[in-house]
């Protein structure tokens, strides 16, 4: 397992679709970090035991720890050594932020949930903008907020195997607005039992990345597109869900294979 197809993302795959028109080297070069960062990130949710993935992300941080003279055992590792060098140290952060945030408690706010995901999702996200074209200082802020969101809304479609990881993406206070505690949020057995939470937060969330995306300059749009294909493509899902009666621990509905590429041709056209 360490050639290209090992690391690129399957059909149908959201970043298949955000990536697939861009030059070979650059989408190679994307597809090695988003499947290293996915494969951390999955890691508690693939876990059922947390002790499991406490050893398991125990590993990845020697694995990234190594120095340059030694020889990585992970293909993902070798092929980012080989391209990318300089990422790894953020890459070992990111693993030490996913254990931190196994059984962690809900973050206190949206304004802290807000901080813990940009520690959590930060350089990993800030090196695939750079990688898919970079962002202009100003535009930064807007495109790591932009991916921010769309890590929430999939987390909230996925909510049935998501609340099985660390955090929860969800903060105290909307718990609290919605009576409900995290253990009722990882335990319960039917959508119904979190009343209006999910919807609200579809809700939400919908709004929020039409105003991420509306505050982007059209040209801004288009260099970015994979950012801005992510966001559309998690704005169709939410859509979906809504409409679905926010059956999220049931099922999870997804756009369409052929609706997601629409999404990532009108976005490199037109931004």
């Amino acid at each position: 397992m360490n050639g290209a197809a090992d690391i690129a993302p399957p059909p149908g795959a959201d970043f298949h679709y955000a990536s697939l028109y861009f030059a070979p080297r650059i989408r190679a070069r994307l597809h090695l970090i988003e499947a290293l960062r996915r494969e951390l990130l999955e890691i508690p949710e693939s876990c059922s035991d947390r002790g499991v993935a406490h050893i398991k992300l125990a590993w990845w941080r020697e694995e990234l720890a190594t120095g340059a003279d030694a020889a990585p055992r992970h293909h993902l590792t070798r092929a980012l050594r080989g391209t990318a060098p300089t990422l790894v140290p953020a890459f070992r952060e990111l693993a030490e932020h996913v254990a931190g945030g196994l059984g962690a408690a809900p973050p206190a706010d949206d304004e802290t949930l807000d901080s813990v995901l940009d520690t959590l999702h930060g350089p990993p996200v800030q090196a695939l903008i750079d990688e898919a074209g970079g962002a202009r200082e100003a535009e930064l802020p807007m495109l790591l907020r932009l991916a921010r969101l769309v890590e929430r809304a999939n987390a909230l479609a996925a909510l049935r195997r998501h609340r099985d990881g660390g955090w929860l993406y969800l903060s105290r206070a909307t718990l609290d607005s919605h009576g409900l505690t995290p253990d009722q949020v990882r335990h319960a057995a039917r959508s119904n039992e979190l009343g209006t939470l999910v919807s609200a937060q579809a809700t939400h969330l919908l709004g929020a990345l039409e105003d991420a995306l509306g505050k982007l300059p059209r040209q801004a749009r288009r260099r970015q597109r994979l950012v801005t294909t992510l966001a559309r493509i998690a704005q169709r899902r939410l859509a979906l869900t809504l409409a679905d009666g926010c059956a999220v621990l049931e099922r999870r509905v997804d756009p369409t294979p052929v609706a997601k590429l629409a999404v990532a041709w009108r976005t490199r056209w037109l931004g």
